[in-house]
C-alpha cells in the first residue's frame, strides 16, 4: 500500500517542485515521499484512538503528543485511573513509533491505543498514576517492596526507549525525598502531589535486568574503608600475638635443648634449674602478650561485626537508601 503512494507523477506536482526535481537527479518522482534529504516521508501507520477526554495536540508522521484528563496506559476501559473516572490524573503522553514492534503497526484500518511495550519510545507524564505497574517494573513482594508502595497513586514520569541516556555536562543527581529548607504550607514543608504529607520516602534502586530479587544495598565507600582499616588492625593484633608467642616459645625450646638435671641415686631428679629459669618467665610473657590479647581480639571481632556488618549500626557498610544489582 505504501509503495503505491510513493510513485507520484511529476506533472501533478507544483511547478516550483517540478523545477527542483528536474535539477536534482537524486530527487526524481520515484523518490517523492521517501524522505530523501529529510523531505516528506510517507509511511503507512495504524490510526490512534483518541478519547473524548484527550486532545491530540501534535502529530507528524508517527510522532505525537497527547494531552488529556485521565491516566491511560492502554485501552480506555483500563488499566489506568482514567478508566476508573478518577480526577486529578491528567497526562502528557509524548510518543514516537506507536506499535512499532507489533504486527499491525502499518495497518491503517486498525485502531490502536497506548502501549508501553510495543511503542518505540515515550515520555509519559501523569498527575496520578501507578508508574511502576504501567511500565511493568519488578516490584517484588513483602517489606522490601519499596518502589511500588512509594509510587502508587502519585504523580509520575516514565521514560522508555531502546536506549535511554541522562547526560549532564557538569553533573547529574538522582534524588529521592522532599526539598530541603523549603518553607511551604506552614511548617509542613513540601507535600506530595495530592497535598498529603510525605511520610514515606523510598530509596534509589538501580535494577539491572528488571529483577528486584537480586538487589543489594550499595556499599558506602567511607564506611567500607573504615571497616577494612579496622580489620587490618585486628589482623595486625593477631600477627603481634603470634610473634610474641613464637619468641617466648623459642626461648623455651632453646632451654629444653640445653637443659640438665641433678641426679639423686635413682630417685626422681630435681627440676632443671636452667630450664626453670627460662620457662617460667616465658610462660608469664605468653599469658600477658599472647593469651590475653587473643581473648581481647575475640571481643574486638564481635564489636567489629556489630559495628560494620549489621544494618542497625551507624557504621554499617551498606546504604540504607540505594540498592543495585
Amino acid at each position: 500500500m505504501a509503495d503505491k503512494q510513493l510513485h507520484i507523477d511529476n506533472s501533478k506536482l507544483p511547478t516550483s517542485l517540478q523545477n527542483r526535481h528536474s535539477k536534482n537527479e537524486q530527487r526524481h518522482s520515484a523518490q517523492v515521499g521517501r524522505g530523501v534529504h529529510n523531505s516528506k516521508l510517507i509511511e503507512s501507520k495504524s490510526k490512534f484512538y483518541v478519547t473524548r477526554s484527550e486532545q491530540l495536540v501534535a502529530e507528524n508522521g508517527n510522532a505525537s503528543i497527547v494531552l488529556g484528563g485521565g491516566d491511560r496506559p492502554g485501552h480506555p476501559q483500563g488499566p489506568g485511573h482514567g478508566a476508573k473516572g478518577h480526577g486529578r490524573s491528567n497526562k502528557i503522553d509524548i510518543v514516537v513509533g506507536r506499535h512499532s514492534s507489533s504486527k499491525n503497526a502499518d495497518d491503517p484500518d486498525v485502531l490502536i491505543h497506548p502501549n508501553f511495550f510495543n511503542d518505540a519510545a515515550r515520555i509519559y507524564i501523569c498527575q496520578k498514576t501507578e508508574i511502576d505497574k504501567n511500565f511493568a517494573i519488578d516490584v517484588g513482594e513483602g517489606p522490601k517492596n519499596r518502589i511500588f508502595e512509594g509510587g502508587k497513586n502519585r504523580s509520575g514520569i516514565g521514560i522508555k526507549a531502546d536506549a535511554v541516556r541522562v547526560i549532564g555536562r557538569e553533573s547529574v543527581k538522582i534524588v529521592s525525598g522532599k526539598a530541603k529548607g523549603v518553607r511551604l504550607n506552614g511548617n509542613r514543608g513540601e507535600l506530595n502531589s495530592h497535598g498529603g504529607e510525605i511520610d514515606y520516602v523510598g530509596g534509589i534502586d538501580l535494577i539491572g535486568g528488571n529483577n528486584i530479587k537480586t538487589l543489594q544495598p550499595i556499599a558506602l565507600a567511607e564506611n567500607t574503608t573504615k571497616a577494612i582499616q579496622r580489620l587490618t588492625e585486628i589482623i595486625e593484633e593477631i600477627q603481634s600475638s603470634l610473634l610474641n608467642f613464637a619468641r617466648s616459645q623459642g626461648q623455651i625450646n632453646t632451654a629444653l635443648a640445653s637443659h640438665f638435671h641433678v641426679g639423686n641415686l635413682g630417685a626422681p631428679t630435681s627440676p632443671s634449674p636452667s630450664l626453670a629459669a627460662v620457662s617460667i618467665p616465658a610462660q608469664g610473657k605468653i599469658a600477658s602478650s599472647v593469651t590475653l590479647p587473643v581473648v581481647a581480639i575475640k571481643y574486638n571481632l564481635m564489636f567489629y561485626r556489630l559495628s560494620y556488618l549489621k544494618a542497625f549500626s551507624k557504621k554499617w557498610i551498606g546504604s540504607r537508601n540505594c540498592r543495585a544489582n
